[in-house]
């Protein structure tokens, strides 16, 4: 294959790989990247393969999704799981790079590769009659792509990938979930745009301060079945989602804390960083205490969660427990401290999804229903049904598969598994993220009810309105770092929470 040519445009993650594993089939590459000659505005350095998402490439179990995919990888001749390897940096089960030293070794195998040319310069127009590969992403320059959008893209690519075969209607499911407050009115503007032009649309959301915003009008169905339409103009939030529930649901914001100002500390970070993520972070938990973290995309609060859980190791930091400091480098270790996490992604890190709701309960508190190496199916059972009968969690019994649950539901075993570990600590990660109204509801009832029984928690979210109904106070991140610590009971406001998120050091 040594007359063989591939143009490949774009040196991130794709785009390099698939240089690599072609020139090791004898395949002649020109591989072309922007940098430096046009940066992005999320790109930092020269460096290939630079914005990896996470550090973290997540589980190596071959269980796990992620792990049987690295494995699949490898096994395909993965050129950037050996880069990983190298840049490895410790991180229990999963696998996590120190992102410079993982873009250095990237740029060092694919400069130093033969059968690869690097073209550093940008591509003004695709030659189509020879083989290309187009692994450029949503950072292409704005002018050529995407209008500058960097968060979110994929959601604002489909829309782009859309209008480009002429659809005369559009269907966008949750387009706002992982965009930004800036990104969500850019993607305002687009719409109204495109309506104006003639194109219709049809908008899934829970989300109701974006519905009254941007519907005409609203179809709502529950359960299945169709309930109802309103014009948007003539309705208001609390008729839609009373539709949504068949019952009122009070989301008005929390004016007054609900926790004593002697509540003891329950768990105190001091000074912990964790890569370029967490930086110097320090703050204190109370008793019964709903401790909500605000900031935008990026902020680091998910690395910082992870961080106290012990799922990702920390750099440096102190973390103490009812006074006492502690050492958690693993999730068992955080988990004989009393404390659970409930991460953003359920599915991925929290459940067993072909496992029963029985099984999934008692997941974390095997040990207390082993006697004589077996486990007591009966005893097991019998727990998981008498939480999950008090969490309200609907199925149809302990033996149903948790795939079949809805996601409200299937956050209610997560939280029954760590009520029968008789956890203390709960960290929630965007806790209602791909849940309905009612469900929302009932896990605000729910958290409501952990802190009234003592239960102390941490609640990232990235819906403002969530933040100001539940929490007693709230901890502002920006880009790594805590930019304010704000009491409940001083009026907050949206505005003052998106301040001291955008506000960089």
């Amino acid at each position: 294959m040594q007359n063989y040519k591939v143009t490949v445009l774009g040196a991130g993650l794709a785009g390099c790989e698939a240089a690599l594993w072609l020139a090791g089939k004898g395949v002649q590459v020109e591989l072309y990247e922007q940098k430096p000659t046009h940066f992005s505005p999320a790109h930092k350095s020269e460096g290939f393969a630079e914005l990896i998402c996470s550090n973290s490439l997540k589980a190596e179990r071959l269980d796990s999704a992620s792990g049987l995919l690295k494995e699949e990888m490898r096994r395909m001749g993965s050129q950037l799981l050996n880069a990983a390897e190298t840049a490895r940096v410790a991180a229990g089960g999963a696998l996590a790079v120190d992102r410079d030293a993982f873009s250095a070794e990237v740029t060092r195998m694919v400069e130093s590769c033969e059968n690869i040319t690097v073209h550093r310069e940008q591509v003004e127009t695709i030659d189509e009659s020879a083989p290309i590969l187009v692994a450029t992403g949503p950072l292409t320059d704005p002018k050529k792509s995407m209008g500058g959008l960097i968060g979110g893209e994929a959601q604002k690519l489909m829309m782009a990938r859309a209008l480009y075969k002429d659809a005369p209607v559009l269907v966008l499911d949750e387009p706002t979930a992982a965009l930004t407050q800036p990104e969500v009115e850019e993607l305002f503007r687009i719409m109204n745009d495109l309506r104006d032009k003639g194109i219709g649309m049809i908008y899934i959301s829970h989300r109701m301060d974006e519905i009254n915003r941007i519907s005409d009008r609203v179809t709502v169905m529950r359960d299945g079945e169709y309930v109802g339409t309103l014009q948007t103009k003539d309705t208001t939030k609390d008729e839609i989602v009373k539709m949504m529930v068949g019952r009122v649901v009070y989301t008005d914001p929390k004016t007054k804390s609900n926790v004593p100002n002697d509540a003891p500390t329950v768990l105190e970070v001091k000074n912990m960083n964790s890569g370029n993520m967490v930086k110097n972070v320090s703050f204190k938990l109370r008793k019964g205490e709903i401790l909500g973290f605000a900031g935008l995309m990026g902020a680091g609060r998910t690395e910082l969660a992870r961080a106290i859980y012990g799922a990702d190791e920390f750099d440096s930091g102190e973390v103490f427990i009812n006074g006492k400091k502690v050492k958690i480098r693993t999730p068992e270790s955080a988990v004989k401290h009393g404390i659970c996490y409930l991460s953003e992604d359920r599915k991925q890190y929290g459940l067993l999804l072909i496992k029963s709701v029985a099984e999934n309960s008692v997941l974390a508190s095997l040990d207390d229903y082993i006697k004589f190496g077996w486990i007591n199916d009966a005893k097991a059972k019998k727990a998981a049904e008498e939480v999950n009968k008090k969490l309200r969690t609907k199925t149809p019994s302990m033996d149903q598969l948790l795939k079949n649950l809805s996601g409200g539901n299937q956050q209610k075993v997560i939280v029954a598994r760590w009520l029968l570990k008789n956890s203390d600590i709960f960290i929630f990660d965007e806790p209602t993220r791909g849940i309905d109204v009612g469900a929302k509801s009932e896990m605000y009832d729910l958290m409501e009810e952990l802190a009234a029984q003592g239960k102390s928690i941490i609640m990232i979210s990235s819906e403002l309105s969530e933040i100001q109904r539940l929490s007693d106070r709230v901890i502002v991140m920006c880009e790594g770092r805590v930019t304010a610590d704000l009491s409940i009971d001083d009026g907050l406001t949206q505005e003052e929470i998106m301040k001291y998120a955008t506000m960089r050091n």
